[in-house]
């Protein structure tokens, strides 16, 4: 009995031994699987992803092309990063405060005597940390920045803010401002000591305090620089049909007003290097202290509440994932969507960057590295790929409802206006549609009726959706842009005195959730994080 058993045994060895043994796929090889197919979904042109683990790197690879037809992506491609570059903002205020130059709590006028907001009362309490937090309620106000053109300078930028009413108390309304945070970095530079030239002053302190020191050679503020190196992706925006369609590179020069809060190129490599120097308290990877542990810290602990169990810090958001603490921010420009994100107690760090507009393949890669360094079921991606449709049928059902302009009722607003603080717009016939040039960019507009008002919506990738109406107000043509907001009247160029206020109708709710997507999509990318 006892060799029958023996004879058993080595037989079921023998059949096993023949069987192939299929192992579950590492990070890496389901990592490589799923990004192209990720990118698929949106239309991504080119991307790039890496992840860390207590210190090292274990995966850093790019994906797709530069732009169509052209060559591949590599780890030192540049892309912009949005607003993943407050954060490097915030880490050389951390590094102003380590020399002695500032503190958190400096008031924001003794370093910049221009800044005010536009409750005099409170600008002398408004505090270096202050100017970065998103809790001073100074609002939302993207549009003066896109349309702002050639005039915008940082200098005006520091000054807009006055103009802007709170949304809310003081130091307890989160309230997401890019001017804020521009204002932030401009006074960094000064209060560094720089002189001349205010966004040259930011970048040459930026580098000094941080780029060099972390090891990140090619991230830069400078366009020349970028397209000097000519190895950087093609912007890609969002077309009114929802497609991802190369739009200019100089669409992108509009945000460098605003540098500091988000008008950085980087590369997979550079930022790969900058987040295991935050994930190691402020050292780099070859050793340099960078910036001390406990003023980087700072710049992770919460100051405001977005919502419950999601805060606002300086740069960052934090929130939590399956009871760790996750420490996260996005990026979003006209063309480019990045993604920075790192839970402390794993020690594990996500990188993506990808050259499309209001992207949610960024936040669907993020969860999907979560959820194998977890083992948990792969559950986001049906999220990722609901959230998208739902999308693309929302644009498409008012792609759809477009039609060519009226020529006998546009003629007559055909013209240049003006707008004291969104600078100019041109309004021309071409084919059957309008022309729309506001210097920075160029677009078009086809005719949309609803509830028995006509619109004229752009159509261009990078800013579509935006609706304009043609009004005769005091006996004169005018062109008002609805934004979420209120409106803002553009008036004929030697009249351009006209300037934002409340809407005399509600924008119809299509047109206001295609704003929201278009204005806000970081939003949309942190709620579905954060819910999970």
């Amino acid at each position: 009995m006892k060799g029958l058993k023996f004879v058993a045994f080595v037989a079921l060895t023998a059949v096993l031994a023949a069987c192939p043994q299929t192992k579950p796929p590492t990070l890496g090889e389901e990592l490589d699987a799923y990004v192209p197919q990720a990118m698929q979904v949106e239309g991504v042109q080119g991307a790039a992803v890496a992840v860390i683990r207590e210190g090292a790197v274990v995966y850093q690879k790019a994906f797709g092309v530069k732009r169509q037809g052209g060559g591949p992506v590599g780890p030192g491609t540049h892309f912009m990063i949005g607003s993943t570059g407050k954060s490097l903002t915030t880490m050389l205020m951390a590094g102003l405060i380590d020399a002695g130059k500032a503190a958190w709590t400096t008031p924001a006028q003794r370093i910049l005597p221009q800044f005010e907001l536009i409750d005099p009362a409170l600008s002398p309490k408004v505090t270096f940390q202050d100017l970065v937090c998103q809790c001073t309620g100074v609002p939302r106000r993207d549009l003066q920045v896109l349309l702002g053109g050639e005039g915008l300078t940082p200098e005006k930028v520091v000054e807009s803010v006055r103009n802007y009413p709170l949304d809310g108390p003081f130091g307890k309304t989160f309230a997401y401002s890019n001017q804020m945070v521009a204002v932030g970095g401009f006074a960094a530079a000064k209060a560094a000591g720089q002189g001349g030239d205010w966004l040259e002053g930011y970048a040459a302190e930026l580098a000094a305090r941080v780029l060099n020191p972390v090891g990140m050679p090619d991230t830069t503020l400078s366009f020349a620089a970028v397209e000097a190196r000519a190895d950087y992706a093609q912007p890609h925006g969002l077309s009114i049909e929802a497609e991802q369609t190369a739009i200019p590179l100089a669409y992108e020069r509009a945000l460098s007003p605003i540098g500091p809060a988000g008008a950085h190129w980087s590369t997979l490599e550079d930022m790969t290097r900058y987040l295991r120097t935050q994930m190691a308290g402020g050292v780099a990877p070859d050793g340099t202290r960078v910036v001390s542990s406990a003023n980087l810290a700072e710049t992770w602990r919460p100051r405001v509440a977005i919502e419950q169990g999601v805060d606002y810090a300086l740069g960052w958001i934090v929130a939590e994932y399956r009871g760790q603490k996750l420490i996260f921010h996005g990026g979003n420009t006209l063309g480019f969507t990045a993604l920075l994100a790192f839970l402390p107690e794993s020690g594990l760090g996500v990188v993506v960057l990808a050259s499309g507009q209001g992207l949610l393949f960024n936040t669907a890669v993020q969860m999907r590295v979560l959820e194998i360094v977890f083992d948990q079921r792969r559950e986001f991606d049906k999220v990722f790929r609901d959230e998208v449709r739902k999308m693309r049928q929302q644009y498409k059902q008012v792609a759809a409802q477009l039609k060519p302009v009226q020529p006998e009722a546009v003629n007559p607003y055909l013209g240049r206006y003006g707008h004291p603080e969104l600078g100019a717009l041109e309004l021309s016939l071409e084919g059957d549609a309008l022309r729309v040039d506001t210097g920075a960019i160029v677009t078009h507009a086809k005719r949309y009726q609803v509830m028995g008002q006509v619109y004229y919506l752009t159509t261009g990738a990078g800013l579509a959706g935006v609706p304009l109406q043609l009004r005769t107000e005091g006996g004169q043509p005018v062109v008002v842009l609805l934004a979420p907001e209120g409106e803002y009247v553009f008036t004929r160029a030697a009249r351009a005195q006209a300037a934002f206020r409340r809407p005399l109708e509600p924008l119809p709710a299509e047109l206001r959730s295609l704003l929201e997507l278009r204005l806000t999509p970081q939003a949309r990318a942190w709620k579905l994080i954060t819910t999970r």
